[in-house]
């Protein structure tokens, strides 16, 4: 089938499962909390997906809440295993029940108050949530759920009635890139603003976002375990296909960025209230305007004068990135060699580059995986001693440009490079340090332990 067309079915039956999801939300936010609990169970239940049915040897099915990254986790973990069932239920549902309930103000960064009236609602939400689950879960017989990050403020109480109904609730906590400035600063934010876990496990990446959650106090020592970031083993598998054959073939030169906004990587609570509340003054004046705009010029610049590269822009598809991308290219027109994508596995596009680029992104630890060329930022606000103690340690895997001329001369540089060079040179103790620093995985074997965390909580 013609890779267009396959992409234009894709692209429908996202959109009318998005339609359908919206449709499901408006009926769920009409239904009585109080009277229409098996309405609401209904309704969720129409909207589960059979991602992958189990087979034969059945260990357990699993319903998960897809979302960035967390989708791509669970499908490295249980997507090769007909042992496992997979089920999806669109998080955007799940909010729906919790905004029946809960005001705005309360979200992922405020969670934890004191507010006698809010404390009643919360424990309104979670025995609602224990009338719907037993018929949700009833016909496809779940066994454990899954989420991508233990604080997800919607999903709080989720969690608490699974325990208490004794279906394991399992957070793959996928942000997880921390600098020791930014430990200090969430582990405050974890202790002062987030909910004590009331889930069976955290599986986090690393040892430091291990050390936040349990210095924190929102999850117990036994309740958490550093498995690493399982969607990095299919890199891991491609980079030792393509390292045994001879020469990697490729039409065009690929440069790619990874858009990035001007708080990218830097403190921020990240409320749902637009100016409801703001940091001290010494954090909120940690921003990289001229860094973000003069990045993504460039990139745009280079592809215009270079028609023989291909040049993509991967955003990540929400608010924010769509904001950097109109206030950066407004009025600029695209050269048919650039392409932005905003959304999907960035996979693909990590195995054809031949160079990356951005500043503290994980797709630049995933591009390391693959022995890519990683171009990172040292000019504009970058070059700030403030702004530089939050980034990346990146010293000795990435190249770090000093200027905006600088960022094209590398970026070109590799795209004329014979793409085999890095490939067959396997990886350094840097690599490797750097690997296991962030993500956790040089092995390609995190979906493993994942399952294993799973059997043994189902094992009892």
């Amino acid at each position: 089938m013609n890779i267009f067309l396959r992409r234009a079915q894709a692209y429908i039956a996202y959109r009318l499962q998005s339609f359908r999801t919206e449709i499901s939300s408006k009926r769920i936010s009409k239904l009585d909390a109080d009277y229409d609990h098996a309405a609401i169970a209904r309704e969720l239940k129409r909207q589960i997906r059979v991602v992958q049915p189990s087979g034969t040897r059945k260990k357990a099915n699993v319903l998960f809440l897809p979302k960035a990254g967390h989708t791509e986790d669970i499908m490295a973990c249980f997507g090769q295993s007909s042992a496992y069932g997979l089920y999806a239920l669109d998080r955007r549902l799940v909010k729906a029940v919790f905004e029946k309930l809960l005001p705005i103000t309360i979200d992922d960064n405020n969670y934890k108050v004191e507010d006698e009236a809010i404390n009643t609602r919360k424990d309104a939400l979670r025995k609602l949530w224990k009338r719907i689950l037993p018929s949700l879960v009833g016909e496809t017989r779940i066994d454990a759920v899954f989420s991508g990050n233990f604080s997800y403020a919607a999903e709080q109480e989720l969690a608490g009635a699974c325990s208490e109904l004794g279906i394991p609730f399992i957070a793959i906590h996928k942000e997880c890139l921390k600098t020791d400035l930014l430990k200090k600063f969430y582990e405050d934010v974890y202790r002062t603003r987030k909910n004590a876990f009331q889930g069976a496990k955290s599986l986090v990446y690393n040892n430091a976002e291990r050390d936040i959650q349990v210095g924190s106090g929102c999850v117990r020592p036994d309740q958490i375990e550093v498995v690493g970031m399982p969607r990095l083993d299919a890199l891991h598998l491609a980079r030792r296909v393509l390292e045994k054959k001879d020469r990697i073939s490729r039409a065009r030169p690929l440069a790619l960025l990874f858009s990035f906004n001007s708080k990218s990587g830097l403190p921020s609570t990240g409320r749902k209230c637009i100016g409801f509340e703001k940091l001290s003054s010494d954090l909120e004046q940690l921003n990289m305007p001229n860094l973000v705009r003069n990045v993504h010029r460039r990139f745009v610049d280079l592809a215009r004068e270079h028609g023989d590269v291909d040049f993509v822009i991967k955003a990540k598809g929400n608010a924010d990135s769509d904001n950097v991308l109109r206030e950066c290219l407004a009025g600029q027109q695209f050269p048919p060699n650039l392409t932005v994508v905003s959304s999907g596995d960035p996979m693909d596009l990590l195995v054809r580059c031949s160079v990356a680029c951005g500043i503290n992104s994980t797709a630049l630890i995933e591009a390391i995986a693959l022995k890519k060329p990683v171009v990172t930022f040292a000019f504009d606000e970058a070059a700030d001693q403030r702004i530089k103690d939050y980034c990346l340690d990146l010293d000795g895997v990435a190249e770090v440009a000093a200027s905006v001329d600088e960022l094209g001369e590398m970026l070109l540089r590799h795209v004329r490079s014979a793409p085999e060079t890095r490939l067959h040179q396997g990886f350094s103790e840097r690599e490797l340090e750097v690997l296991d620093y962030y993500v956790g995985n040089t092995d390609g074997l995190a979906g493993a332990r994942v399952r294993e965390s799973l059997d043994a909580l189902l094992r009892g």
